[in-house]
């Protein structure tokens, strides 16, 4: 499946050929980067979107962003004020926004179908991160200030504080696993904070 890092490194490498072809460019070889250059993103971005599809031809996601900087020497992708569409229902997907956000690869166990070490795309939200979604007249809303997203596996968790918005009611919990795919929440409490749990009675019906 594509992700949002191989959709980078694509860009990098077009521009890459773009300036291989420049009559102007000088030999590789004897080209040295500054040392204040080495730590400045390879690519940057304003209000940009990407969107990955699966195998079948749907979605998978829609990322949008204000500003895009991709760091080649730490696989990195920092967003500013990203906006997700992550699609499990194709008519009612997962809209989440955050003011930050970090885009990372990370290696996971065993090998793929092709016998290569696997990873999995993470992304990385903070700042007023809220999820929403609406699925057969049903509304749930999460929100915390840092949320973990596993976009292939439509999974998300957090070790902070997080409230659950429903049409029945509001919980509140110290932090939480979800399989978003499943509509499973699992949620966690501290030794001086249980998880509660705030009914509406107007809406119990």
């Amino acid at each position: 499946m594509k992700n949002l890092l191989v959709a980078i490194g694509l860009t990098l490498g077009l521009f890459a050929i773009v300036i291989y072809l420049a009559p102007w460019t000088e030999d590789s070889s004897s080209v040295t980067i500054p040392e204040a250059l080495r730590t400045e993103p390879d690519l940057y971005l304003r209000n940009a979107k990407i969107t990955q599809y699966q195998h079948n031809g749907l979605l998978h996601y829609e990322l949008s962003s204000e500003q895009i900087l991709h760091f080649e020497d730490r696989a990195s992708t920092e967003l500013t004020r990203p906006h997700l569409l992550l699609y499990n229902d194709p008519t009612h997907p997962w809209d989440i926004k955050a003011q930050t956000g970090r885009v990372e690869m990370l290696p996971v166990s065993g090998k793929d179908s092709a016998g290569q070490n696997g990873s999995e795309e993470v992304v990385y939200l903070s700042g007023d991160v809220v999820m929403d979604t609406t699925n057969l007249q049903s509304r749930v809303t999460l929100r915390s200030q840092a949320m973990t997203i596993y976009p292939g596996r439509q999974f998300v968790e957090t070790d902070v504080s997080v409230t659950i918005d429903t049409d029945i009611g509001q919980t509140l919990a110290q932090g939480m696993q979800g399989d978003l795919q499943g509509g499973l929440l699992k949620l966690f409490s501290t030794p001086g904070s249980k998880v509660q749990t705030t009914v509406h009675p107007q809406n119990l019906r």
